[in-house]
């Protein structure tokens, strides 16, 4: 318990006193803050005291002339003062009492509520030892436990805010001082030394301190340089009233004389003149000083000492001239500057000569320049005077000469000159052709005009393109200039420079100035060459490299454009849209046509029923007419949209030859009908107008309607050919794309195989033991072989696969709308439901759902899994594709065979009308009577007969000219001029009969031989058709087989290949379970090939020529399919394999023999003989037709009905013109 009290006693001891000396040392830091504020303070208020004082007396000085006594006064009360101030406010504040009882007072009197604890604390603090007064010590303790508490709220800005507040007015009344002060020596400079001087003699007498004395004369004996400024200065006490005179001359030359000016420089003399001053500062300028003089002061008669100014001669460069060297790239010559002329424009790298003579001997010539890095170049002193030296041109700059002379005199102000340096600008490059963003056609090949200049010379042209998609630019070097231009310009006769450059045909025009380079090049890309996928596109810019090697080197950049690979799917939707504009253009001319001809067919009433032509019907003539005209026009125009649709589509490969001639033959129709029906409208139209006859008027309108109908049935059936191009169009586009995405597949399997075996597993090795090492770790060894480049490939291949699968499926769409159109279509609908179930097997083997799939393993770089799920795919493809390829195949076929057995049908019935009508000509000509007696009732009824007879051949004729109508909507070879002709056999029968009917044998007999005349030669054109379509026939289908023959080749080759490749890894490694898999993928190949050639081998069993039959072949492969299905792959299978492409290429090369042979024979048809030949015409129809002439020319015409003259005419044209054939 005791010595718990006792701990306590010593813990509160330890308390009071850390207080206390906390206490202790609070005070003694405020204490010296105390002394120095109030040090500072004193010191501050002594400076101002003293400076104000000073100021005080120089200004009093300076104004008055003081007597001696009273200026040693003012300097002894100054340091009095100064001396009396310092102990007042510095040395006895230095003394001041800071101890702590002070401070505590001091602390206690600013803050009262303290209650003088503080002071007690230190003054009862002693009593705790000595207890002399006998205060409690707990007492004791707890003032100083209070004081502690009520120290620590102290603030020492409250404590010491009087001695602030001294500070800040002492600093205020030290800058008043100062300000005095400054002003005093301002105003007078020399205050201060007369201030300091005030000890020194002065006149002891009133008449010596009036005496007039010079002192202070500068600047004495001085050198300055030629033509510096000399400003003299004197001191002259005691003048007033009066000036200063300035005495001067030259060496040995006579004094001359100029008044000085008082004051400072620059203040007027006048102000001088009329001061009362006692003392002054004279001065005078004397400007451009060139000569050396001596020179003193004089005043009242006083004069100062002679002094000499000598003119120092400063070094100058009397003539200098600068010489360009440029830059060897630029094939430049030196250019020597004009003398004295310093500035300097110039390319970069360009070397400055400098040579130049100075007017005294130097010891040193630099050129200084004034850029950042202030260089200098130190210039050559030869024989003393003469100076050279060069520097390089690297920016723009300035610069001066600096010379300094043997006695080490520089020229003061050089002059400045400056250096503009030109950076070479980069060749001008511009791609002038195309100049656009363009889409590639089939060729593959941009031909390219690149035109580059620039200033000095082109030395590399190259063309940089990317992919888009991909980061990588590449570059090709186009041309290479590697000397001067100049100096690479072959002698030439045509400006023409070829060479290759990286594999492209590089035409070169060069075209080379003083100044400047041109270069012209034209080349040909090969776009083909960066295997593009379609739909990628090639953005690409041309650039120029010049041949600065100075600061460049520069280039050039051209505008970028773009190359687009378009699918076969986008060209043929382009041109799908523009043929059917070209349908609804013949439409709408159709509809016009048709508005003519009404507006024809009312003027021609009108003209029946009137007898007259008023001029509103004249009117409605012309605008008839002016409708032709823009019928014209705008058949004119579709004639150049599809000649140059027809490029397009020859450009681009889109259709074969067979459907290219379809489309030529029908824009051939258009021009026909324009030449021939279109020309003879407006010749009528215009001839009805000028005719003043009532029934020419009504004639030329009539023929004018005739060709009016005959335009418009020509646009009829070129609308619906047209519309069926179109469909056929459709399927074989189809087919192409199918072809299309095939290749696409096959060469991204290729690529596939070739990454698989890039990344595929080594066979296990083996240790030095034997024994198998573990297949995984080299495995994983493998897999983390497999670089960056070959998973960018992975990817890229993952991204075409998903392409491919969405292009087919826009097949699979495409595929149903057209075979929902054919089956619609009437002779299609066989075509259409083919159609329609290849697109559904196709649809369920599930082909883009596997191209998805390889697409994705791709993208997970599992490129084996990615192979067969891509090859599945590729296989359904191409059964897709063999498809519609036969479906094409059977769809010209089938048209083709329809046609012909449609013509030879006509054929056959228009041979038995014409037989049929020369029996019945040959009766009537019997029974006709050239005395034109009556006829007995027997004989009457024989010409009723007859009449009745030939009513049915009409009739018979009507139904042949009618088939013959609906075939030539369907077929190309039928010209309506056939229909027309039959049109005009049946109404001349129609008239033969009535006139049989009324008993006018005589007149019948003429119109028949015109009718056997137009079915002969209706019978004649159809043969010509016939012959023809044959000949067509013949070539398209061997065309046909041979293109299928040599694609079976290729794929029977690829797969020898694959097998040979698969025999030597078996014998190498053994048989493993993928390699099984990989013989019942080629088996299946082998199938495909098989299926294919047997239907080839049915369209080639009718050829005698063939060298075997392929049908031999495909019992050969399918034995092999058989034992590769087995898993057999022996050197019997490779012979069979080798033994069968021989076949096969023997088959094509026997197939191509015959295609040549068949060219030649197409030169001359062979003559079509039949049973029953018509028999040619009567001879005594010449005879007839002179008759007939005769009757033409005579009166009696005008008895015949109005309707049959033109047609009568018509007839005869027609029958003259075949009298000359024949």
């Amino acid at each position: 318990m005791q010595e718990q009290q006792t701990n306590n006693q010593s813990q509160t001891q330890m308390n009071y006193v850390t207080s206390y000396q906390t206490i202790v040392a609070r005070l003694k830091k405020l204490g010296v803050q105390w002394k120095l504020l109030m040090l500072t303070s004193g010191v501050l208020t002594w400076i101002a005291y003293l400076v104000a004082i000073l100021g005080i007396e120089l200004i009093i000085d300076s104004l008055l002339p003081l007597p001696r006594f009273l200026r040693m006064t003012m300097v002894i009360s100054f340091v009095g003062c100064a001396l009396w101030f310092g102990y007042l406010y510095i040395f006895k504040r230095i003394r001041h009492d800071t101890s702590r009882n002070r401070v505590a007072a001091y602390i206690e009197k600013s803050y009262p509520g303290m209650e003088n604890c503080l002071i007690s604390a230190i003054q009862l603090w002693p009593e705790l030892d000595k207890s002399k007064y006998g205060y409690s010590i707990a007492f004791i303790e707890k003032i100083i436990q209070q004081a502690y508490q009520s120290l620590s709220d102290v603030q020492s800005k409250r404590v010491l805010s009087t001695e602030l507040q001294n500070l800040k007015k002492s600093f205020f009344i030290t800058l008043g001082g100062a300000v005095i002060l400054a002003f005093a020596v301002l105003m007078f400079p020399a205050s201060l030394v007369n201030f300091g001087q005030a000890f020194k003699a002065i006149p002891k007498t009133p008449i010596e301190m009036l005496a007039v004395s010079i002192s202070d004369v500068s600047p004495g004996d001085y050198k300055v340089r030629h033509g510096e400024d000399v400003q003299i200065n004197a001191k002259v006490t005691g003048l007033m009233g009066e000036t200063a005179q300035l005495y001067y001359r030259n060496e040995e030359g006579t004094w001359r004389t100029v008044e000085m000016a008082k004051g400072q420089e620059g203040k007027d003399v006048s102000d001088s003149i009329h001061s009362l001053d006692f003392v002054g500062m004279y001065h005078i300028t004397l400007k451009n000083v060139t000569q050396s003089f001596e020179y003193h002061i004089s005043a009242k008669g006083e004069k100062s000492p002679t002094y000499k100014i000598t003119v120092i001669k400063e070094p100058v460069v009397n003539r200098f001239q600068l010489t360009l060297n440029f830059p060897r790239y630029t094939n430049l010559s030196p250019q020597v500057l004009e003398p004295n002329s310093g500035d300097v424009t110039a390319l970069i790298g360009t070397e400055v000569k400098f040579k130049g003579e100075s007017n005294k001997p130097l010891a040193s010539a630099v050129l200084v320049f004034q850029g950042t890095k202030g260089d200098t170049v130190k210039l050559a002193v030869a024989e003393s005077t003469k100076l050279h030296g060069s520097f390089w041109v690297r920016r723009s700059d300035k610069y001066h000469i600096l010379l300094t002379d043997t006695e080490g005199v520089s020229n003061s102000k050089p002059i400045q000159y400056v250096v503009r340096a030109i950076k070479d600008k980069e060749p001008q490059v511009e791609i002038l052709k195309p100049g656009e963003d363009i889409v590639l056609d089939d060729s593959m090949l941009i031909p390219l005009e690149i035109s580059a200049i620039d200033d000095y010379g082109v030395k590399t042209v190259q063309l940089v393109y990317r992919i888009e998609g991909q980061e990588e630019e590449h570059a090709v070097s186009l041309k290479r200039l590697d000397k001067p231009l100049e100096n690479r310009r072959p002698p030439r006769s045509d400006g023409i420079l070829v060479g290759k450059a990286s594999g492209f045909a590089l035409d070169s025009h060069l075209s080379v100035g003083l100044r400047e380079a041109n270069i012209i090049v034209q080349y040909t890309w090969d776009v083909n060459e960066l295997d593009l996928f379609p739909e990628d596109v090639v953005s690409y810019h041309a650039e120029a490299i010049d041949a600065d090697n100075v600061s460049g080197p520069n280039i050039g950049r051209s505008k970028t454009y773009t190359a687009r690979f378009p699918s076969m799917m986008e060209l043929y939707e382009e041109m799908e849209e523009e043929q059917f504009a070209q349908v609804d253009g013949i439409e709408d001319l159709l509809d016009r046509q048709g508005e003519a001809k009404d507006v024809v067919d009312d003027i021609i009433d009108q003209l029946r029923k009137s007898q007259e032509l008023t001029w509103k019907e004249e009117k409605q003539i012309e605008q008839v007419s002016k409708m032709q005209e823009q019928i014209e026009k705008t058949a004119q125009d579709l004639i150049k949209q599809m000649k140059q649709t027809a490029k397009d589509i020859e450009k681009n490969q889109l259709f074969d030859l067979e459907t290219m001639q379809k489309y030529q033959e029908l824009r051939k129709l258009m021009e026909q009908a324009l030449s021939e029906e279109q020309k003879d409208i407006l010749r009528k139209l215009s001839e009805a107008l000028e005719k003043q006859r009532l029934s020419e008027k009504e004639k030329n309108l009539l023929s004018a309607k005739f060709n009016q109908e005959a335009f418009k049935q020509r646009l009829e059936q070129m609308i619906e050919l047209y519309k069926k191009l179109l469909l056929q169009q459709k399927l074989e586009a189809a087919a192409n794309r199918a072809k299309e995405l095939v290749e696409r597949q096959t060469k991204v399997m290729e690529k596939a195989e070739e990454l698989a075996k890039a990344t595929e597993i080594p066979p296990a090795p083996f240790n030095k033991g034997g024994e198998e090492v573990d297949e995984q770790k080299v495995g994983e060894k493998a897999g983390e072989q497999t670089t960056s480049e070959q998973q960018q490939k992975s990817q890229d291949m993952a991204r075409q696969e998903e392409r491919i699968g969405e292009q087919l499926e826009d097949l699979h769409d495409d595929l149903d709308s057209i075979s929902q159109e054919m089956e619609q279509q009437r002779g299609y609908e066989r075509i259409g439901q083919e159609v329609a179930r290849l697109n559904r097997e196709a649809q369920n083997n599930q082909l883009t759902q596997k191209l998805r799939a390889a697409g994705e393993q791709f993208g997970q770089c599992q490129a084996q899994q990615a192979i067969q799920q891509g090859m599945q795919a590729l296989a359904g493809m191409k059964n897709l594709q063999q498809g519609l390829d036969n479906a094409v195949d059977f769809m010209r076929g089938q048209n083709a065979e329809e046609a012909m057995a449609a013509i030879q049908k006509a054929i056959r019935e228009g041979l038995y009308v014409s037989q049929s009508h020369e029996k019945l000509m040959e009766k009537t000509d019997k029974m006709s009577n050239k005395n034109e007696r009556r006829y007995i009732r027997s004989e009457r009824k024989a010409l009723n007969s007859l009449a009745s007879e030939e009513l049915n051949l009409a009739e018979a004729t009507e139904i042949l000219a009618s088939s013959l109508w609906d075939l030539g909507k369907e077929q190309m070879m039928i010209d309506p001029k056939i229909v027309w002709t039959l049109n005009s056999a049946r109404d001349a029968m129609t008239r033969s009969a009535r006139a049989l009917e009324d008993q006018k044998p005589h007149l019948a007999v003429p119109i028949q031989m015109q009718a056997l005349s137009d079915v002969n030669q209706a019978i004649t054109d159809l043969l010509k058709s016939l012959d023809q379509m044959n000949m067509q026939m013949s070539m398209s289908g061997l065309d046909s087989m041979l293109e299928q023959l040599q694609q079976l080749v290729q794929n029977q080759a690829k797969l020898n290949e694959m097998a040979q490749g698969m025999s030597e890894q078996m014998r190498r490694q053994g048989q493993t379970p993928g390699m099984e898999e990989m013989l019942k993928r080629m088996a299946y190949e082998q199938s495909l090939i098989r299926e294919a050639t047997e239907r080839l081998a049915e369209k080639m069993d009718k050829m005698a020529q063939m060298l075997g039959s392929l049908r031999d072949v495909a019992k050969d492969m399918k034995e092999v399919e058989r034992d590769l299905q087995k898993g057999k792959l022996d050197q019997e299978l490779l012979d069979k394999q080798r033994k069968i492409l021989t076949r096969m290429l023997e088959s094509a090369k026997s197939l191509q023999k015959r295609q040549l042979s068949k060219r030649r024979k197409a030169e001359t048809a062979p003559d079509v003989t039949y049973s029953e030949s018509p028999q040619s015409i009567n001879p005594e129809l010449l005879k007839t037709l002179q008759k007939l002439d005769a009757e033409m020319r005579s009166s009696d015409v005008e008895n015949w009905p109005q309707e049959y003259r033109e047609l009568v005419r018509l007839y005869y044209k027609a029958l003259s013109e075949k009298v000359q054939t024949k």
